[in-house]
Parts: C-alpha cells; sequence; structure tokens
C-alpha cells in the first residue's frame, strides 16, 4: 500500500510494491514520495519529529523520508539516529 501526495491532494494504490516507474518519475518532480506498510504514513508523528529534525541540522526533509520507506516502524528510530551521527 502507497500513498501520493500531489498538490494538497491524495490519491491512494493498492499494490505489492509500488510501481517503481511512477515512483521515479514523481521523484524526478521532486514530489515526495511515502511508502506506507499499512499503519505508518506521512502524518507519523515519528516521521514529522524526524523531518523537524533535519531543518534544525540543516539537511533536507527527503533525507528522514527516504529512511522511513526503507523502515520499519520499530527499526526506524535506529536507523534516523544512525544517520543523524554522520
Amino acid at each position: 500500500f502507497f500513498q501520493i501526495y500531489f498538490d494538497g491532494r491524495c490519491s491512494y494504490y493498492t499494490a505489492g510494491d509500488p510501481p517503481e516507474f511512477v515512483v521515479e518519475d514523481f521523484r524526478r518532480q521532486g514530489k515526495e514520495i511515502v511508502v506506507d506498510g499499512g499503519f505508518c504514513s506521512k502524518d507519523h508523528p515519528i516521521l514529522q519529529k524526524a523531518k523537524a529534525e533535519c531543518e534544525a541540522l540543516g539537511l533536507n526533509k527527503s533525507i528522514a523520508t527516504r529512511i522511513w520507506n526503507k523502515n520499519t516502524l520499530e527499526t526506524f528510530s535506529l536507523a534516523w539516529e544512525a544517520r543523524k551521527q554522520k
């Protein structure tokens, strides 16, 4: 399950995996893509906190989103802390 936000609207798609050509096309356009594992979403407080930390550290917020997409809720915090140490 994944979700794409565009101009304040969101569209939902059901698939085993997001079609990579769609994801890459949106990324090339500079649009943020968040993969939803069924319980994690773009509005999850942990992700929002990480994005705020990105701004405080002078990093692009998409770094937190990429880490979010590659991890589960349980592993995100460890991966995020490791990235912040770089």
